[in-house]
């Protein structure tokens, strides 16, 4: 047992993912560049936690912590494959050994009224609503993309997000 390749539980994994199309382009993308250049050839039993570690702390040198925490998801979701299939006994990525870092957010700026105001006018009258509706409600832009007259109540003056436009 464990004797196959990760990279061969890595296709699995990949191919059995049911995901919104930008998801699946992250995890593929996360494989291709930083989870299988590091464990593709190596066999699942010779993943070790230290190994792990090792990794992580090279990435956390050239990459965000986003890049590497998503990175590390990928890798630890094969090796839950490898576990399932009884190719492996105990999930390395899970060991307490193993320390992903934490993401840190920036801090948000909030812009002020006037410059808002400004970026409002700047749109024509067809277009308006979309400022507005991103400042005052914070809707993102596929929420605003995919808004549609059914979804304001305007007894109860509520904007219901029901869709987005990816």
């Amino acid at each position: 047992a464990g004797k196959t390749l990760f990279s061969d539980f890595g296709k699995r994994w990949l191919a059995s993912r049911v995901v919104d199309p930008s998801s699946i382009l992250r995890y593929e993308t996360a494989y291709r560049l930083h989870v299988c250049p590091a464990f593709g050839y190596r066999q699942v039993r010779a993943i070790k936690p230290s190994h792990i570690q090792s990794w992580i702390g090279q990435l956390s040198e050239r990459f965000e912590s986003s890049t590497v925490i998503a990175s590390f998801l990928v890798l630890q979701g094969i090796l839950d494959l490898a576990v399932a299939d009884g190719e492996i006994k105990k999930n390395p990525a899970k060991s307490p050994v193993v320390q992903v870092p934490v993401h840190q957010a920036p801090e948000i700026q909030i812009w002020a009224d006037d410059v808002i105001t400004c970026l409002i006018d700047a749109h024509p009258d067809s277009l308006r609503a979309l400022p507005e509706l991103a400042a005052s409600c914070g809707m993102r832009e596929g929420e605003l993309f995919g808004i549609s007259l059914e979804d304001f109540d305007f007894d109860e003056k509520i904007v219901r997000v029901r869709r987005q436009i990816k």
